[in-house]
């Protein structure tokens, strides 16, 4: 398995708290994985360059121009992989071939408040040998915008969500993972434990 070299990339300047972006940096690091943070949108065009296998992420708005969505679709289809975390799928929320190649759009939540998250999928690499965990955080209710598979899900208004899924794109991965609001959510052991195989697994192909 060849060791992730990863890229995180934040935007601090939106709702959710500009630490959480630290915190999955630490996770990271932590687990041995070599990963750098940035808040420089135009990173997007170095990745190949860098030798980054795995791009993390953790963004809000209007973060990418329409040639850098092109960048990236392409970067993933030449067998790159996205890991997105929260505010990924509310990025770009205007822009139908963003939220194509993460495979959704962000549409609402409720309050950050306390909920079970459900291991849907044991079976999947990144889901496996987990129980249902507990996280206080924003549930994030989604409009898919591609098939993916899902592995995590929660209960809300009477449906189940998706809360971590994974879909393919050319030779690459894209992996979300809805949790991460803020360094609450951030610090739970099995969210950063699903972070860290989730980086792991989006590498195995590159």
């Amino acid at each position: 398995m060849p060791t992730p070299r990863a890229a995180i990339l934040s935007d601090p300047h939106h709702h959710h708290d500009p630490a959480g972006a630290d915190v999955i940096l630490s996770t990271l690091q932590s687990a041995g994985i070599r990963a750098t943070l940035t808040e420089d949108v135009s990173v997007v065009s170095r990745l190949s360059s860098e030798g980054v296998n795995v791009l993390l992420l953790y963004t809000q708005g209007d973060t990418f121009s329409s040639q850098q969505v092109q960048e990236l679709t392409h970067w993933v289809r030449a067998g790159h992989s996205i890991v997105g975390i929260h505010s990924a799928t509310a990025t770009n929320k205007t822009d139908d071939a963003y939220a194509k190649l993460l495979g959704s759009r962000f549409i609402g939540h409720g309050p950050v408040f306390d909920f079970s998250v459900k291991v849907s999928d044991p079976d999947h690499p990144i889901a496996q040998r987990l129980t249902d965990f507990r996280v206080t955080d924003e549930l994030y209710l989604l409009q898919a915008f591609d098939e993916f598979e899902v592995f995590l899900s929660a209960w809300w208004g009477g449906k189940e969500q998706p809360v971590g899924y994974e879909k393919s794109e050319g030779k690459g991965k894209v992996i979300y993972l809805a949790n991460g609001h803020d360094p609450r959510s951030l610090s739970n052991k099995t969210v950063q434990e699903l972070i860290t195989r989730a980086v792991h697994y989006a590498a195995e192909d590159d």
